[in-house]
């Protein structure tokens, strides 16, 4: 036995020999253990080892035991080769996700630039000719878009990363969107273009409707493109309602090219296209179905396909969608789309700005062309910008003028979005100022992001001059009642007593003069931040440095805040020190010093403003 045990393999001793001693304990008839023995050449293998006690001796101790050595080190190999290669293949999808985020973020930003520039060009007085020109831009514009959205979402499906969303919509709204998407190419290829909605269908539903669009979409995009002459038909009817629910059947039929019963299986494979002329003749990335038929599957449907060469294409799908207790408040006015002519852009902003004329938005972007077209956008809808580069560029406008809201990017230098945002957040000044994300980031991730440092909505570029006015509309109040009231003026003979280590005077310039407003924040300060010295110290010292690094950085913003300089710079250098990975006691003592100096003075000033 002991000559056995010392050909276990070291790691795996302990293990085996707690096995052995509970089963000679009587607690288990036997053990199985697999584990590493040694071989004679001095390799290792695996052995799924089994035994049983079959005699005892008076005092109930064994005597003999029997049991079988089993080699399974091929499975053992097989099974860690098994976990390698999935642990690669996340890796590799995680790769390939980030990739593709940044590719988008990348491509996004000029794209920006170019469809927001054609807008405004467009909405110029200019020749016949020039907006042909600027019309086939701003289409080749949106359709590389598409194919920029195309390989994102399908980068989305594959890593199983696209959340559905279950909000109330208007069937009428997406119909008529649906209608203004197509409607100019219908008319150039001469086609007719049927939208039927059966009578007695619900208009108010609660689904996805972004999804659903999406799908359309593209079922709408391919029967225009494949079909030369004859019609394009898109059929909604009611199926049941049932537990307030409706089961609407969506159907597009086209009079197209039509697609053989053998090539029929190729549609819904992600890069593929049912032959290579296909794509030479008519373009596309063959993502379009592969996207959509995925989208269904999340939305528990799928595609029903008929089809013959020659004789057009129908492609059907079933959605269970909720029925909205209360009509929604949306206008059920459709749209008639016509060709863009000059001051059509600026005449629909206006009028859909019309309760924000005169407002001010700080525009926070680091892209000369982005800063162009958003400000644009603004004057042209009646409202005011003010640019900032960066996000410490923002903090100083913030402390000079007044905004009703902050389009904020998120990738800048010198301070990025999220970082300007948590430190305007800190000041209790602008706790209702809205903040918008304004990013080329499309992802989930993304959006989140923005979301958990403070921000309270989302636009992604390119930016829709439609959509940045809605979400303005949305979130500036017409009270913008997040401003402080004005500042009071100073007690008679007014002032602070001494107060080393501040700069009250900044703090003052920072709050706009408000004294009490800053008096309200120093005791704020001495209340949140009591103890916070202690708690650094503590997780520093048990090796935790990035909690520690988290209070000293709160801390920090708070003391910049308040005026309290000397104590912001050491722990500003504590902080950093921290972040590389060091707890110097030199520094941790200036600073637990300064800590204990400054609330002493916030305690002063406190009790001298209340005598």
């Amino acid at each position: 036995m002991e000559e056995w045990t010392q050909r276990i393999h070291p790691d795996d001793t302990a293990a085996v020999m707690a096995d052995v001693q509970s089963c000679f304990d009587g607690a288990t008839p036997h053990y199985v253990n697999e584990h590493r023995v040694l071989c004679k050449d001095g390799s290792y293998k695996w052995i799924l080892d089994r035994g049983i006690i079959i005699d005892r001796d008076a005092a109930g101790q064994p005597t003999r035991m029997t049991g079988t050595h089993t080699d399974v080190t091929a499975r053992r190999m097989a099974a860690e080769a098994l976990r390698n290669a999935k642990a690669l293949a996340e890796e590799n999808a995680r790769a390939k996700s980030e990739f593709l985020a940044n590719m988008s973020h990348e491509i996004r930003t000029p794209m920006n630039g170019v469809i927001g520039l054609t807008q405004l060009a467009l909405n110029l007085p200019a020749s016949a000719e020039l907006r042909d020109y600027l019309e086939k831009i701003a289409a080749s514009s949106q359709n590389l878009l598409s194919i920029l959205n195309d390989i994102l979402d399908f980068s989305k499906l594959d890593a199983g990363q696209m959340p559905l969303e279950l909000e109330p919509f208007d069937l009428d709204a997406m119909v008529d969107n649906l209608r203004g998407l197509f409607e100019a190419q219908i008319r150039a290829k001469q086609l007719d273009f049927k939208i039927q909605v059966q009578d007695g269908t619900p208009r108010d539903l609660v689904g996805d409707a972004l999804r659903i669009q999406q799908v359309l979409t593209n079922l709408l995009s391919n029967a225009v493109k494949f079909t030369e002459r004859g019609q394009v038909v898109l059929a909604i009817t009611l199926q049941k309602i049932e537990d307030g629910h409706a089961l609407l059947n969506f159907c597009v039929e086209d009079q197209g090219i039509g697609i053989a019963e053998e090539d029929q299986e190729k549609l819904f494979r992600a890069f593929s296209q049912v032959d290579g002329s296909i794509t030479r003749r008519f373009g596309g990335t063959g993502l379009g179905l592969a996207i959509s038929q995925s989208l269904l599957r999340l939305m528990d449907s799928r595609f029903s396909v008929r089809s013959a060469l020659g004789q057009g294409s129908s492609f059907s799908f079933e959605l269970r969608l909720g029925i909205a207790a209360e009509h929604l408040d949306r206008p059920r006015t459709l749209r008639r789309r016509t060709d863009r002519q000059a001051g059509e852009l600026a005449h629909k902003l206006n009028e859909m700005g019309h309760a924000l004329h005169g407002r001010t938005v700080l525009v926070v972007e680091d892209n000369e062309v982005n800063q162009r077209v958003v400000c644009e956008f603004l004057k042209l809808a009646g409202l005011t910008s003010v640019v900032a580069n960066n996000g410490q560029e923002a903090l100083n406008v913030l402390a000079q003028q007044r905004v009703d809201a902050v389009l904020m990017d998120m990738h800048m230098p010198v301070m990025g979005g999220a970082e300007a945002t948590e430190k305007i957040r800190a000041n209790p000044e602008f706790a209702r100022l809205p903040i918008i994300a304004l990013t080329a980031g499309a992802t989930q991730e993304e959006r989140q992001r923005c979301m958990n440092c403070g921000m309270n909505d989302f636009i992604a570029k390119p930016v829709k001059p439609e959509t940045l006015l809605e979400t303005l509309c949305r979130r500036i109040s017409p009270a913008a009642d997040y401003v402080a009231e004005p500042p009071l003026p100073a007690a008679e003979g007014g002032g602070f007593p001494d107060a080393p280590g501040f700069d009250l005077d900044y703090a003052l310039e920072l709050l706009g003069g408000d004294r009490e407003l800053l008096l309200e924040l120093l005791g704020l300060f001495g209340q949140s931040m009591e103890g916070i010295s202690d708690k650094i110290g503590a997780e520093a010292t048990a090796g935790n440095l990035t909690a520690a690094r988290n209070h000293a950085h709160k801390l920090k913003g708070s003391a910049a805040n308040c005026g309290a300089k000397a104590l912001c710079d050491i722990v500003t250098q504590l902080e950093n020190e921290l972040q590389a990975g060091r707890f110097e006691t030199a520094t941790f003592a200036a600073f637990a010093a300064e800590f204990e100096r400054t609330m002493a003075t916030i305690a002063a000033i406190t009790a001298a403003a209340n005598a």
